[in-house]
C-alpha cells in the first residue's frame, strides 16, 4: 500500500501495476489474500475510527469488484478463508455488540455476486474452520457449549457433530482426498493432569467414524502437524 493505493507486481519485481482505487478514503490498514487458483483476490479493509467493523471486498486479479460485505464486531487480524475451488470466501462475524466478543457466525461470500449468506445460522464461539478440498463441506470448531468439530455442507444442510468428548480441538486439517480430518486436541478426564492438559494428534473419517489417536506422549503436547501430500 501507498497513499491507500495498492499495487501489484511480480515475484521479480516487474510489471508494477496499480490496482483500480476503491471508494473509502478512511482506511487504515488492509489485507491481501489471493484465492487458491490465483485469480481472485480478498482484500479486507480496517478503519482506525472503527476498530470493530472491516469492508470485505472480492476482487479479480486486475483489482475489478466483484462482491462485497461489511463484516461487523471484527478487529484484530482478519479471519477469512477462500474455498479450494476459488469462488466463495468463508469469514466470521460477530452478529451483536451485546454479545461475548467472539460469538458470531460463519458466512459466505461468492466471486458472482448476491448478498453474504450466513452459513450456520447458530450463533456460537467459533475457534477454527477449514474447506473440504472439493468446497462442499466445511470442518468447524465450537466451543460455547462444550467443545465440538462440527461439519457442515456449504448450502447449510447437513450440520452433525464429530467429536462428542473432548475438552479442546484445535486446526481441522482435511488429508488431499477429503476422506479424512486430523486435528489436535484434549479429550475430556474425570482426572485433569498436574501439570495442565496434553494435547494429542488426532485422525478420523469424514462423517466422525474411525476415531484414532496418533500420538501419545504423556508430557508433550503435539503443537503443529502436516498431511503428506
Amino acid at each position: 500500500m501507498e497513499d491507500q493505493i495498492a499495487y501489484r507486481m511480480n515475484t521479480d519485481g516487474t510489471k508494477l501495476t496499480q490496482l483500480p482505487v476503491l471508494p473509502d478514503s478512511n482506511v487504515t490498514r488492509s489485507t491481501f489474500v489471493w484465492s487458491p487458483d490465483s485469480t481472485h483476490i480478498a482484500r479486507i479493509d480496517q478503519y482506525l475510527e472503527k476498530p470493530d467493523e472491516q469492508q470485505i471486498y472480492l476482487l479479480d486479479a486486475d483489482g475489478r469488484l466483484l462482491n462485497q460485505a461489511k463484516n461487523r464486531g471484527s478487529s484484530g487480524n482478519p479471519w477469512v478463508l477462500w474455498s479450494p475451488d476459488s469462488t466463495r470466501l468463508a469469514y466470521y462475524q460477530q452478529e451483536s455488540p451485546n454479545a461475548p466478543f467472539t460469538e458470531g457466525n460463519i458466512y459466505l461470500l461468492h466471486i458472482k455476486g448476491g448478498k453474504s449468506k450466513n452459513l450456520t445460522q447458530q450463533q456460537d464461539i467459533y475457534s477454527g474452520f477449514s474447506w473440504s478440498p472439493d468446497s462442499q463441506q466445511i470442518a468447524l470448531v465450537k466451543t460455547k457449549q462444550g467443545v465440538k468439530l462440527d461439519l457442515i455442507n456449504v448450502d447449510g444442510s447437513g450440520l452433525s457433530n464429530l467429536t462428542p468428548r473432548f475438552s479442546a480441538i484445535f486446526n481441522p486439517t482435511w488429508s488431499a482426498d477429503g476422506q479424512q480430518i486430523a486435528f489436535t486436541g484434549s479429550e475430556q478426564s474425570p482426572s485433569p493432569k498436574k501439570n495442565g492438559p496434553v494435547f494429542n494428534l488426532y485422525v478420523m473419517n469424514r462423517d466422525g467414524s474411525g476415531l484414532k489417536q496418533l500420538s501419545d506422549d504423556r508430557d508433550l503436547s503435539v503443537t503443529n502437524f502436516v498431511w503428506q501430500p
